[in-house]
């Protein structure tokens, strides 16, 4: 707990960083703001990070990192924990691609929120092996001024567990004056559908859903 929190915060020396070798990162706010405003960082490794738990535990942990432009997470299969991903890759406005083609299992509370806030550069997502979604506010404004995307996916073809909340898409798209077009499983239309804001999710381009079965 707290063990890296602000750890590097504001060392605008750092321009590369190797995980290549971390596995899993757990612990309340263990990781918080641990390489915030690092703005000459351009390179980091977290291809072997497979499990992201706890409440804050990556909470801002690349906040202001406008000089990432990638980012391997393609062994990620699963976020859980209170905000543990909330703001995450906040104004990262350098980043083009991130590599979340593994990622599983979404829960706890605001876990995503903001994760993307203001990545204006970040095209397309794909977060197609998700099959669950089971916290309130989950994805809270997820893409919040992504202002270049265009492109995602969530959820493979069969259902996705959304447990009993109608609120995991809140402001997902809240900035986003572009048209989007969003791809989700057949299984699901009625209930996200019935998610409040569908289908704009806050956004005021329009955001296109096609139903994959």
């Amino acid at each position: 707990s707290d063990a890296c929190n602000n750890m590097f915060n504001g060392c605008t020396g750092i321009t590369s960083v190797d995980l290549s070798s971390l596995t899993t990162l757990s612990g309340n706010n263990a990781c918080y703001g641990m390489f915030q405003n690092c703005t000459s960082l351009t390179s980091i490794d977290l291809s072997s990070l497979t499990t992201i738990s706890g409440a804050n535990v990556c909470s801002n942990i690349f906040w202001y990192c406008a000089g990432i432009t990638t980012i391997n997470l393609s062994n990620l299969t699963t976020v859980s924990g209170l905000n543990s991903c909330s703001g995450m890759f906040y104004n990262c406005s350098g980043l083009t691609s991130v590599n979340l083609s593994n990622l599983t299992t979404i829960s706890g509370q605001g876990s995503c929120s903001g994760m993307f806030y203001y990545c204006t550069n970040l095209t397309s997502i794909d977060l197609s092996s998700l099959t669950t979604i089971n916290a309130r506010n989950a994805c809270n404004n997820m893409f919040s001024y992504c202002t270049s995307l265009t492109t995602v996916y969530i959820g493979d073809t069969t259902a996705i567990n959304f447990g009993t909340y109608t609120n995991q898409f809140s402001n997902m798209f809240s900035g986003c004056t572009q048209n989007i077009d969003v791809y989700a499983p057949a299984a699901n239309q009625s209930q996200i559908e019935a998610f409040s804001g569908y289908p704009n999710f806050s956004g005021s381009g329009t955001v296109t859903w096609h139903w994959r079965s």
